[in-house]
């Protein structure tokens, strides 16, 4: 699991680094290891982002409904990214200010519950996602995705909206 946790995360930081371009350079969130930029232009930054988050919202959603048309088409043992379809699930529903469980993510993630839990493990090692409790249901456990996690989101689905 180590190594394939070092390639997952490879690949993501691939798809970070050329999904950057100049309009997000002052991104504050698209490296840990980059300084922060000064905060009048983090402000501007997330300023603009808030103001696109609707249509950002309406691109994760087409997403996930455009993925779950493919089965109507294909079988669904071809195609399979769990961690996708959590993180795109976390990110709709946190924009409406929705709560989801662990069961609700395992759900989502259109793969058997094991295998689900053990993305969302993966998810909660890579820093993308957080377990809290809940203070009403001792059974329940809820997902969210980290500000981090949120922020690369936000990035990857402004470019998809900049390619049309």
């Amino acid at each position: 699991m180590t190594d394939l946790t070092g390639r997952i995360a490879d690949l993501l930081r691939q798809v970070i680094d050329e999904l950057e371009d100049d309009n997000f350079a002052l991104d504050y969130a698209a490296s840990p290891r980059a300084p922060l930029p000064p905060a009048k232009l983090r402000g501007a930054r997330i300023r603009e982002t808030e103001a696109l988050k609707p249509a950002l919202v309406r691109k994760a959603q087409q997403l996930i409904k455009a993925r779950a048309s493919r089965e109507r088409f294909f079988p669904s043992e071809l195609f399979g990214e769990p961690a996708w379809n959590i993180l795109l699930d976390l990110y709709v529903c946190k924009a409406h200010g929705q709560r989801i469980t662990v069961t609700s993510s395992c759900i989502s993630s259109c793969v058997p519950p094991t295998t689900a839990l053990r993305y969302i493990q993966l998810l909660g090692s890579m820093g993308f996602v957080t377990r809290s409790a809940s203070t009403v249901d001792q059974r329940a456990t809820y997902l969210e995705l980290t500000s981090e996690a949120e922020a690369l989101m936000d990035k990857f689905l402004r470019a998809q909206l900049d390619q049309y």
